[in-house]
C-alpha cells in the first residue's frame, strides 16, 4: 500500500539495491483503498517515516565557516572521516508530521501500473550560533519546516513468450524528501555511500535538506536536495523449473546547493563544483533453478558503481568508531570503486 509497486523479490536478491523499497520490513501507516472497478484502485494513506528518516544538516553547527559537512583543509589534502560523516548532521527537529502518500494502480491480465505522490514535512531544530551579527541568539528560532514531496511511476508487463515471464520499470523523482528515492542504511543514515575497493572509495551523502547561520549569509531557510532514480528488470523462464532476472538501476542525488545559490563562503573545501553531487548505477543477473517443489536454489552476480562523486580525487582519512584513536586508521582516494558481488541462496 502506497508508494510501493517494483516487486524486489520477483527480480533479485539484493536487498541493499539502490532505489526505495519497503517490501522486507514494512511501514506503519492507516490507509484507506477505493476499488473503481475494472482493475482500478486509489489509496491514500499517512505513513510514519521515523524510521527510514533521513538528515537536515546545518552546515555550520560548529561554526566552521568555509566548509561542508565538516571537510575542512584544501583539496587533495586528507580530511577525516570519523563517527559523524558531515558537520553535525542530525538536526531534525522531529517527525510529527506523518508522510501523507496517495496513488492510482491499475492491474490488468496483461499487467499493471501505478502512479505515486508524497508529501513529506521537513522539520529542524533550532539554530546553534549565536550571531550578534545578524541578530540570531542561540536557540532563538530555527527554520520554518519546508514540504518535501516525491513524484514515482512504474510499469510491469506479462509478456507473452513464456508463462511467468515479465517486465518491469519504475522511476522516482524526490525533493527534500530523499527516503522515498532510496531508503538506504538505518534511521537518520548520512553517508548512504562508501564501498571500498582497494585503496578507492566511493562517497555519497544523503540528506533531506540543509541550512546554515553565519555572519555572512545570516540565518538560511531550509534547501531541498534532489534525488532521482530509474530502475528496470526482465524475467525469462527457459523451462518450467529454470528462470533468469536481469535488474539495472540507476540513482543521481543532488545535494547541498549552497554555493550555486551564491553563498560563497558554504563552498565546500574539497568539491570544486560546491555541491556533494553523486550518481551511482547496477546492473545484475539472477538464476533460479527449481528442482522440487519449495526448492530454489538460486546464484546471482551484481556491478556496482559509483559513476559521479562531488568529492573525487580527494583523500578520506578514516578513524574507527569508539577507538579513541587520535590519529587516522586508514586513508582512501574518493573514486569510482567498480565493486562486483555475488550471492549463492538456497530455500
Amino acid at each position: 500500500m502506497g508508494r510501493d509497486f517494483f516487486n524486489t523479490s520477483k527480480y533479485t536478491y539484493q536487498t541493499d539495491f539502490i532505489y526505495q523499497d519497503y517490501a522486507g520490513v514494512g511501514v506503519n501507516l492507516y490507509g484507506y483503498t477505493q476499488q473503481f472497478g475494472n482493475g482500478i484502485a486509489a489509496t491514500v494513506s499517512v505513513q510514519d517515516p521515523t524510521p527510514f528518516e533521513h538528515p537536515i544538516v546545518d552546515l555550520t553547527a560548529g561554526g566552521v565557516a568555509g566548509s561542508f559537512g565538516g571537510f575542512v583543509g584544501a583539496a587533495g589534502s586528507p580530511f577525516v572521516l570519523g563517527g559523524a560523516p558531515t558537520n553535525d548532521a542530525w538536526q531534525n527537529g522531529g517527525f510529527i508530521v506523518p508522510d501523507i502518500v496517495f496513488n492510482v494502480r491499475l492491474d490488468q491480465a496483461w499487467g499493471g501500473a501505478q502512479a505515486a505522490a508524497i508529501l513529506h514535512d521537513n522539520r529542524a531544530r533550532y539554530y546553534n550560533n549565536t550571531l550578534a551579527a545578524t541578530g540570531t541568539a542561540a536557540g532563538a528560532s530555527h527554520p520554518s519546516d519546508k514540504w518535501g514531496w516525491a513524484v514515482s511511476g512504474g510499469l510491469e508487463l506479462n509478456l507473452p513468450w513464456a508463462k511467468g515471464d515479465s517486465f518491469a520499470v519504475q522511476s522516482q523523482y524526490c525533493v527534500g524528501d530523499s527516503e522515498s528515492c532510496d531508503n538506504f542504511g538505518t534511521r537518520l543514515q548520512d553517508l548512504a555511500w562508501s564501498l571500498v575497493n582497494n585503496n578507492k572509495i566511493g562517497l555519497g551523502w544523503q540528506n533531506d535538506a540543509f541550512f546554515a547561520n553565519t555572519a555572512a549569509t545570516g540565518a538560511t531557510g531550509l534547501q531541498l536536495t534532489t534525488m532521482w532514480n530509474i530502475f528496470a528488470a526482465i524475467q525469462h523462464y527457459w523451462v518450467p523449473d529454470v528462470r533468469t532476472s536481469r535488474c539495472t538501476a540507476a540513482l543521481c542525488a543532488v545535494q547541498g546547493q549552497q554555493h550555486r545559490r551564491g553563498y560563497a563562503d558554504l563552498r565546500p573545501a574539497i568539491s570544486a563544483s560546491g555541491c556533494a553531487d553523486w550518481a551511482a548505477w547496477q546492473i545484475g543477473s539472477r538464476t533460479i533453478w527449481n528442482p522440487v517443489r519449495n526448492l530454489d536454489v538460486g546464484v546471482e552476480a551484481l556491478y556496482t558503481d559509483l559513476s559521479k562523486s562531488a568529492f573525487g580525487g580527494a583523500n578520506v582519512a578514516f578513524i574507527p568508531s569508539n577507538s579513541g584513536q587520535a590519529a587516522p586508521g586508514s586513508t582512501f582516494t574518493a573514486s569510482s570503486t567498480h565493486v562486483l558481488s555475488g550471492m549463492l541462496r538456497v530455500q
